[in-house]
This record gives C-alpha cells, sequence and structure tokens, in this order.
C-alpha cells in the first residue's frame, strides 16, 4: 500500500470535512508502521490494503518498508522469499497434518543481510522449505524470530534464532550465535560448534553440540550433548544420549557404574531433578599415591588413596555446593607420614587433626557453603 499524503488549507474560517479510507498504519512510540494484507484472491496489481490485497507475498515484502507487517490469508502459498529488511509476516494459524483454515508458505526462505542487519519475525503460520532451506547471505546478523510457527528447513543458515511456542525442524541447523527456544520442539541436530545453546521447556529430537555454552531447563535431548565450554545449568533434564562437558566426560547412562540408559520395570525417574554438571554415580575411585594429588570430584564424590609416602600438596577440583565429597587416605605400615592441609579449603573447628599413626585412617569430607567458601573436616577412623 503506497502512502497517502493529506494537504488541507483552512482560510475565513471555513469548515472542512475529509473522509479518509484505506489506511492501515498505526503509530507505536512514534514509529509508523504499515501493514500490508496477501490473499489468495487477491491481485498484485492491488494496493495491499484489506479491501484490495495483494496476491503473493513477495510483492508485499517488496511493498514494505522496515518494520512493516504483512498478514496473510488462509491457503498455500509456494513462493520462495528473500527478505533483506525487518519485517514481521503473520499468519492466520493453521495445524499440522491439515492444510486447512491455515497459512502454509510451501518454498525457501532466504535472509540477504547485504545492506545490514535483518530482523524477521514469523508468527501463525506453516513454513516448508523445500530446497536450500534457510539461507543466510551477506555476512551481517540475521534474526529469526517464530512465535507460534512451525518452521521446516534443510538445511538452517542463520546467526541467531529464537523460537516460542514452535516446531522447528531441519537436517543440518547452522545457527552461528544463539539458539534460544522456549516451549518449543527442535526436530533435529543444532550442529555449528560455536552456537550458544538455551532451551526451556523443549524436546530436542537430535544432538547439541557448542563450543559455547549450553543451558538446558525442563527438557528431553533425545541425542547427544557435546559443550567443549560448560552446561550452565542442567535442571530437570533428561539426556538420552552422552553428555561431553568441558575438558571432561560425563558418560553415558548405558555404562554400568553409572546412571542405567534403560529403565528396567521397577526404575523410576523422579520428576523433580536437578543435574549440576555432574552424572556420574561410581564412587569408589582408588588413585594411586602421588605426594601432589588432586581428587577430581567428576571421577566420583567418593575417593581413596593409599598413603605410602608424604604428602606435600593437597587439592580438590570440581566441587559443587549442593553435593557432599569424600577422600579416604589409608596410612601404610610406617608411621609418621605426614600430609599437607586441603588447599583452598577452611578445616572446620570440629575437626580431628590427621593421624600419622601406622595403618590409620583419615577421612577428609568437603563441601561448599552457599556463599561459596570450601569447608573441610578431618574424621579419624
Amino acid at each position: 500500500m503506497s502512502a497517502t499524503n493529506v494537504n488541507v488549507t483552512i482560510t475565513d474560517q471555513t469548515i472542512v470535512k475529509c473522509t479518509i479510507s484505506n489506511l492501515t498504519q498505526g503509530y507505536i512510540g512514534g514509529a509508523e508502521l504499515n501493514t500490508w494484507y496477501v490473499n489468495k484472491n487477491g491481485l498484485n496489481s492491488n494496493d495491499g490494503s484489506p479491501q484490495n490485497p495483494f496476491l503473493t507475498i513477495e510483492k508485499a515484502i517488496d511493498s514494505a518498508q522496515s518494520d512493516d507487517v504483512i498478514n496473510i490469508g488462509v491457503g498455500i502459498f509456494s513462493e520462495n522469499l528473500s527478505i533483506n529488511k525487518n519485517i514481521v509476516i503473520q499468519g492466520s494459524g493453521g495445524r499440522l497434518g491439515s492444510i486447512d483454515n491455515g497459512t502454509y508458505i510451501d518454498g525457501d526462505l532466504e535472509i540477504n543481510t547485504t545492506a545490514g542487519n535483518v530482523k524477521i519475525k514469523l508468527f501463525n503460520l506453516f513454513q516448508f522449505a523445500t530446497g536450500t532451506g534457510l539461507t543466510e547471505t551477506g555476512g551481517n546478523i540475521a534474526y529469526l524470530f517464530l512465535n507460534n510457527a512451525y518452521f521446516h528447513g534443510a538445511p538452517f543458515a542463520c546467526d541467531r534464532l529464537y523460537a516460542v511456542n514452535s516446531v522447528v525442524s531441519g537436517s543440518s541447523m547452522n545457527v552461528t550465535t544463539n539458539f534460544i527456544a522456549w516451549n518449543s520442539d527442535i526436530l533435529g541436530s543444532v550442529n555449528d560448534p560455536s552456537v550458544s545453546v538455551s532451551l526451556t521447556d523443549c524436546y530436542c529430537s537430535g544432538n547439541l553440540t557448542s563450543t559455547s555454552n549450553i543451558t538446558l531447563r525442563t527438557c528431553l535431548i533425545a541425542g547427544n550433548v557435546s559443550c567443549i565450554a560448560k552446561i550452565l545449568r542442567q535442571e530437570n533434564t533428561v539426556i538420552v544420549g552422552t553428555i561431553t562437558a568441558g575438558t571432561h566426560t560425563i558418560n553415558n547412562q548405558d555404562d554400568t557404574t553409572k546412571l542405567s540408559k534403560t529403565l528396567t520395570p521397577d526404575q523410576t525417574i523422579a520428576s523433580n531433578v536437578e543435574f549440576l554438571g555432574q552424572a556420574s554415580a561410581n564412587d569408589d575411585t582408588i588413585k594411586l599415591f602421588s605426594a601432589t594429588p588432586t581428587f577430581d570430584f567428576d571421577e566420583g564424590n567418593d575417593q581413596e588413596m593409599p598413603v605410602t609416602g608424604n604428602v606435600s600438596a593437597f587439592a580438590v577440583s570440581n566441587v559443587v555446593g549442593s553435593a557432599n565429597y569424600s577422600v579416604w587416605l589409608i596410612n601404610d605400615a610406617t608411621p609418621g607420614r605426614t600430609v599437607a592441609a586441603p588447599t583452598g579449603s577452611t578445616e572446620m573447628a570440629s575437626s580431628d587433626t590427621h593421624d600419622t599413626a601406622a595403618n590409620a585412617i583419615n577421612l577428609y569430607q568437603f563441601k561448599t557453603r552457599p556463599g561459596g567458601t570450601l569447608y573441610h573436616s578431618i574424621l579419624n577412623i
């Protein structure tokens, strides 16, 4: 719809009455927003108004200015769309498996960022990409916002993708900076290694791979999670595959010394479980003697080391505040073996002193206070 200019000159207190029709633009925060209409009964020779809609979405895109809205009627629109401006595309809803009373776009989407950043918002529609899927060209930043939308692309190529109450499907989803979703289904793998992933109330049928951070809240991940940085949060989440985080691997539940992946009839999953980066259930780690041991609690919460010489340095790592950790130091038959105090930890006032007698057993227990201070106590057994 082209802009409408009205010039009125009033002289000699003349009363002038003007009737203006076919205006659909509104004002939000001082910015003028136009709404363009597309309908299966429209014509591209029309002006894009509600009374005279366009026939194709591409015609509306060409006519629109940055931040305009394109309102699409019911039907199947077989078009490949190229968008180079900030725009909102709003459909009439629809449902999966039934082509009735909804908006369906059968074609691929290109976000052209040659002239600068581009933000696209898709509401209440189904997008079936049949060829190249979603591609980004131009080298700048492309944002895709989905709300109550079904988007299928094979593959994806986008800088940032945000999905709310939507279905995102793609055989190869390469989102290079941020992939954030709420209450959505991710049907495929997010496999660009640099992407930062945050999923809340989501289902993911594939793998999540990132050299950045991953945040998972109340999710079901059917594939593997590989995060070279770290998993910031993993709350109320079930991961069927393996988890790789940081420089260590949290073993898959198929390992008989870890959590069971396949539930037997007498096994249940607690409904309110918070995973804080340590899924290992192997609490029987026995280390060889070292004069400078570091007890990594990602290898087990309960560890043991024979003391066959003096320990000059004693350290622990990967201590989570909500968990308890134990280190058993078992003296050999030679009395007088000395053990340095654990570094970075404060000894509790009620603690025993380290027993250096032959064959003595000293149990070191560690706990992190909510404020972050690490404490330990020694119990002579």
